[in-house]
């Protein structure tokens, strides 16, 4: 197949717009054409803003296989974190309005709220939540299919131990989102869907956009997303559903979003109206938070020597031209925007299939076209990616599977390791036995555990790929009885009878 795309991607190398000169839709239409068949991807969908006109606006491929449901430019995706710059954006409009300031303690709106660490707890801002600095990692099963509703989960937080020292560190984490969302919420009294909707998704005519889980499902014209790990067919993926307060929630088309990209470059105007001040806006493209360049960003952000974090925006260089991007990953799902506010350029793009990196090759290959820099293989460098990423983790489990001691015992009976364990953030979790071994219940998850070795077990997880593989460990007194296990990186005890 390589083979026989390499005339079109000798096309693509030859530069297509110039500014000021009409784009070059052919030229485009391969650009994203060329992508969703190198990766696999079913559909994509991509919009295109310069000059505060929408140059490219397109659909590509199909919204679910075994249909011929094209893709189109009204076709719905969930777009996933890149929620996260609506949120800050909403935040920005609150703090213009004079209900909330962007270093509010966020006990003030949040009083429930609170963090394991004490000088942590008592200095939290708004701020700190919007650039991932709370020194909390990500937690994401304790929201990810979970029962708990968002009120809960950030009860429930407070009772994990930060991973790492309050503002020393930037980690990435959705729930810090959750609880921001949370306090829109609360100083715009009402909910944080309608908070999107009345102040940003009708001022800019965002009319399918959504922060609703239930207006998603109920769109006709809304993509299905794929998974595949291996070989083999792409698999179609359930739709996470969860009310995730501005981490990722919102769902869009990208006729939506381009309203969405022009009101990003326009510096916080639309249409000729100013729909957020100046200032408040502007800090949500500020760099907030240096993030460290460990070969995982390196490899996420080529070409770059520095990334900082804003207020939901990554803020980097990028060969010369400062830009602002976020990504979007959800099961099955991919979403990928792109500013360079001083050449008014935006980008986003779509995809219905996750793990994959088409949609960051389709923006950089765009946006290198129309800020006419070097030419380079985006689709090449990131299948490369993929592929090394995908002997890594082979690597990896080969080197578990090594260290396995063979021919081992649990040093129990399987039945008495079965019971009911407390972790206090985690909650509760049911170790059961039967004819077939030991099953864990904890949240929404009922999982199968394979023996590994000694009284080390490990989950198998067909259809839970967030579980998949993970190790669990019990522990003991002195005396001999079970004082718990290590799951999930937390500690959970044996509940006493």
């Amino acid at each position: 197949m390589r083979r026989l795309l390499l005339p079109l991607v000798v096309l693509l190398l030859i530069p297509f717009c110039v500014r000021g000169q009409a784009v070059d839709d052919n030229k485009l239409n391969a650009i994203v054409a060329d992508a969703i068949k190198v990766f696999d991807v079913p559909g994509a969908a991509v919009v295109v803003v310069h000059d505060d006109k929408i140059v490219y606006l397109k659909g590509a491929g199909v919204r679910e296989l075994g249909k011929d449901d094209a893709v189109t430019a009204d076709t719905i995706f969930q777009i996933a974190s890149c929620t996260k710059a609506f949120l800050a954006m909403l935040i920005a409009i609150l703090v213009g309005d004079g209900v909330m300031d962007w270093d509010d303690p966020v006990h003030k709106h949040v009083p429930y709220f609170r963090l394991a660490d004490p000088l942590a707890d008592q200095n939290v801002t708004i701020r700190d939540l919007l650039c991932h600095r709370t020194g909390l990692s990500r937690h994401d099963l304790l929201w990810y299919k979970s029962p708990l509703e968002p009120e809960d989960v950030l009860r429930q937080i407070g009772k994990v131990k930060l991973t790492t020292s309050f503002r020393s560190n930037w980690e990435y984490a959705n729930i810090p989102f959750i609880t921001a969302g949370t306090a829109a919420a609360s100083a715009d009294k009402r909910t944080l869907a309608e908070s999107f909707k009345r102040r940003i998704f009708q001022p800019l005519g965002m009319k399918t956009a959504s922060a609703s889980a239930a207006d998603f499902l109920k769109a006709d014209n809304r993509a299905v997303g794929y998974r595949r790990e291996g070989p083999g067919k792409l698999e179609r993926m359930t739709s996470l559903i969860y009310d995730s307060r501005g981490a990722g929630d919102i769902s869009a088309s990208v006729r939506d979003l381009g309203q969405w990209l022009r009101f990003q470059l326009a510096d916080g105007v639309h249409n000729g109206k100013r729909l957020v001040p100046v200032k408040p806006f502007r800090e949500t493209h500020a760099a907030q938070m240096v993030v460290k360049m460990t070969d995982a960003t390196r490899a996420n952000y080529p070409d770059v020597s520095q990334v900082s974090y804003a207020l939901g925006w990554f803020a980097y260089d990028y060969r010369g031209h400062a830009m602002l991007s976020h990504g979007g990953s959800l099961p099955g799902l991919r979403a990928q925007t792109v500013i360079v506010p001083k050449s008014k350029l935006g980008v986003v793009v779509l995809g219905n299939r996750n793990p994959s990196y088409m949609t960051e090759a389709v923006a950089k290959t765009i946006m290198d076209r129309f800020l006419n820099l070097p030419n380079k293989d985006w689709n090449g460098y990131y299948l490369g990616l993929e592929k090394k990423l995908r002997a890594e983790k082979a690597k990896k489990e080969a080197s578990i599977a090594s260290k396995r001691v063979r021919n081992t015992k649990p040093s129990r009976e399987l039945s008495s390791f079965a019971g009911v364990y407390q972790h206090p953030g985690y909650g509760k979790a049911v170790i059961a036995a039967d004819d077939d071994g030991l099953l864990i219940r904890w949240s929404s998850f009922n999982v199968r555990l394979e023996h590994w070795h000694h009284d080390t077990f490990r989950n198998v997880a067909p259809g839970e790929y967030v579980l998949e593989g993970e190790f669990l460990v019990f522990n003991f007194e002195a005396d001999g009885s079970i004082r718990g296990f290590r799951w999930l990186g937390q500690d959970f005890a044996r509940a006493k009878k």
